[in-house]
């Protein structure tokens, strides 16, 4: 299993995995870990470590790309905090969905 689909896995029950402040351990919030959770976060610590130490470089440029459709919306400071926050509040992998709709590089399929 990947780092991203046990995160997803988690994610799916509740419960968030994000570094310590530190960036070289797991924290975990918002849940009891079943033994097959635990099992899988322990034995895939590095890799999912790795894959959150990604994210972080994403949830960057999301905020970037979330202020820029604010710029274009002429929101105020409040809209733009609730963006700042509804961005954050966002899963790792969900994060990446928004910046690639933020920034028109999702890729749209229709019937031909």
């Amino acid at each position: 299993m990947t780092a991203e689909a046990i995160l997803i896995d988690l994610w799916r029950d509740s419960i968030s995995v994000r570094l310590t402040p530190d960036g070289e351990h797991l924290a975990v919030f918002g849940g009891r870990l079943t033994t097959e959770q635990r099992t899988r976060v322990l034995e895939n610590k590095p890799d999912l470590i790795a894959y959150l130490h990604a994210a972080h470089g994403t949830t960057e440029r999301l905020l970037v790309a979330a202020m820029k459709v604010c710029d274009q919306h002429g929101d105020n400071d409040a809209a733009r905090q609730d963006m700042r926050e509804q961005c954050l509040e966002l899963p790792p992998h969900l994060q990446a969905d928004l910046l690639e709709h933020f920034t028109g590089k999702r890729h749209n399929f229709t019937k031909g």
